[in-house]
């Protein structure tokens, strides 16, 4: 049977420069192919609330490329001072608090370990709640690609990988290699999967700097990415996963991307199965069962926002929440960004981020508050799928999608590793 296992790991980055090993033991003396690395601004001594500054990187590595993105909102200011960050060689980027290029926390790629990875953190002034997704197995197979999206319309084969993907995860910071503290702050995240269709979901959310009134966002369960407008409700452009083939995937931008780089993870699982699917939030607290993928996953990934509905841009007060959550059957973890810029008559900037052990998070982007908007724990992983207990819920059901992967019939050892910490039991 297919050997695919995928661990999802937390750990505090170190604040010391150098080499720095991350690993668990509940890959079963596998060596990864594949990490992805999801970091916001929260750090253990805002364990239980927010965190100011609204910040969110995510990278990932595949031994051989090495790509992140990162964004940053400051909180409290008269104008949203924002900025965005892409870098060709480097996994973790977090930018600091101020509107300046420096950083608080850079980290490349060294070596792949039993069990885990070797980080370089070339920078280390923060001990960040990092959030690890580990992909690895006999039968998977990976690769972390950056793809330019220039000013065209025409689909874009990309062929790089030289096998057929089942998922391909796709982000971006909406700029070039290097592009740095630029006018706004952007991320796209989307997800399409080889289903014969191809399905496909992803949110776009952007916050122009010293224009408060036009922070937007939107959702798409058509899409596996694109750029919202800043201000009304248009698009600057999306993009349109199409073909599946032997040598990767095709992608179609509606209108010119500006030569956006776009960064994506194409994965094969081997045989196993997958599932994408839309996720629409309980108005009632309480466990909510999602059935859609029909078998028992070993992981699930769910990205929410605080919108209420597919395919339509927003610009007002529900915009701005941008919440991942990633769960194996041991650990959750759900790091989230929430900001607005609506506060007040002087448009004062409200920002904030966290990272708790949650399955599914989509805070509400007017609060400051960490009690209200949508917030649901991993219950279980079902025979069809997974239940999510809805702890917090809004009276407006929320939109959203989740991911599912089947379980390993090899399972590895229950056994967390050296860094497998949980930090709130």
């Amino acid at each position: 049977m297919p050997d695919v296992c995928v661990v999802v790991h937390a750990f505090i980055a170190p604040t010391a420069t150098g080499n720095f090993d991350i690993t668990d033991t509940r890959l079963g003396g596998r060596t990864p192919k594949a990490v992805l690395f999801f970091v916001t601004n929260h750090v253990a001594a805002n364990d239980g609330s927010g965190t100011v500054h609204a910040k969110q990187s995510v990278g990932g590595t595949d031994g051989t490329r090495t790509f992140g993105v990162g964004f940053r909102g400051q909180d409290g200011v008269s104008n949203s001072l924002t900025s965005r960050r892409e870098l060709s060689s480097v996994a973790i980027l977090v930018q600091d608090s101020t509107n300046s290029t420096t950083y608080n926390c850079i980290a490349a790629f060294n070596s792949w370990l039993t069990n885990g990875v070797r980080m370089n953190f070339t920078t280390a002034d923060v001990a960040y709640r990092v959030t690890a997704v580990f992909f690895a197995g006999d039968d998977l197979q990976a690769y972390l690609g950056l793809q330019n999206l220039g000013t065209g319309t025409s689909a874009i084969d990309i062929t790089a990988p030289n096998f057929e993907p089942d998922a391909v995860f796709g982000w971006t910071s909406h700029g070039a290699d290097a592009s740095n503290n630029e006018v706004f702050y952007g991320m796209c995240f989307g997800i399409a999967i080889n289903d014969g269709v191809p399905t496909q979901y992803a949110t776009s959310v952007i916050a122009p700097s010293a224009e408060a009134e036009n922070m937007a966002q939107i959702i798409w369960d058509n899409r596996i990415g694109g750029q919202k407008a800043t201000g009304g409700t248009s698009v600057t452009y999306t993009l349109t996963a199409g073909t599946f083939d032997s040598q990767g995937f095709s992608i179609t931008p509606s209108a010119s991307a500006g030569s956006d780089d776009w960064l994506y993870l194409a994965l094969s699982f081997g045989g196993k199965q997958f599932d994408l699917f839309p996720i629409t939030t309980p108005t009632s607290t309480g466990v909510q069962s999602y059935t859609a993928p029909g078998f028992e996953p070993q992981f699930g990934f769910t990205v929410c926002t605080f919108l209420q509905a597919y395919n339509t841009g927003y610009f007002d007060g529900d915009v701005g929440s941008l919440g991942f959550g990633m769960f194996d059957d041991t650990e959750q973890w759900s790091p989230s960004t929430w900001a607005s810029w609506f506060s007040g008559a002087t448009h004062t900037s409200e920002a904030l981020c966290q990272l708790r052990d949650f399955g599914l998070t989509a805070y509400d982007p007017e609060a400051r508050s960490t009690t209200t908007g949508v917030r649901a724990l991993r219950d279980a992983f079902t025979a069809s799928g997974f239940d999510l207990d809805y702890t917090i819920v809004d009276g407006t059901a929320r939109k959203g999608f989740g991911f599912a992967l089947e379980i390993n019939d090899a399972p590895p050892s229950p056994t967390g590793g050296s860094r497998a910490i949980n930090f709130f039991n």
